[in-house]
């Protein structure tokens, strides 16, 4: 299977049962992002960015993995840009859920606030993607992957 093949998977929630409407890309080598807090509230907000390890996306969310511990509520609104084939992508979302594992290692889920024209944008770009993917043995270097030295949730 490729490094980054598309596949749908139970990530724990779901108790076996696929939830997913859309494919995802796996990745074994995490994309990085950058996330920040865009909106409290109805209240807009200026904060830092840290950097975050997605282990997943689809053209309606992601899955990352951070040490920092971020707020599961809707009115927390999240920008998250990171970059694929050479295209920055730059998201809106709210964490939907978390799951807490060892070495204070938490993953979220996070739901884009995307309209119908910017998901069917996006499929075509992932599955453009997943194309080049499985006829390369390595990780695409026009994508802003983590490195192993400095995996920001490590």
């Amino acid at each position: 299977m490729s490094e980054n093949a598309i596949y749908g998977v139970d990530d724990g929630e779901g108790k076996g049962r696929e939830k997913r409407k859309v494919f995802r890309l796996e990745f074994k080598t995490p994309l990085c992002v950058d996330l920040k807090i865009l909106q409290l509230k109805d209240k807009i907000i200026e904060t830092g960015i840290t950097e975050v390890c997605a282990v997943n996306l689809s053209p309606i969310g992601l899955s990352f993995e951070s040490k920092l511990s971020f707020p599961v509520k809707s009115e927390v609104i999240y920008n998250l840009k990171t970059k694929i084939l050479g295209e920055t992508l730059n998201f809106t979302g709210i964490i939907l859920w978390k799951k807490a594992y060892p070495n204070d290692i938490h993953r979220y889920g996070v739901k884009f606030l995307l309209d119908a024209e910017e998901i069917k944008k996006y499929i075509q770009l992932f599955n453009k993607f997943s194309m080049m993917q499985r006829k390369s043995k390595e990780p695409l270097q026009s994508c802003s992957y983590c490195k192993y030295d400095h995996f920001p949730c490590k």
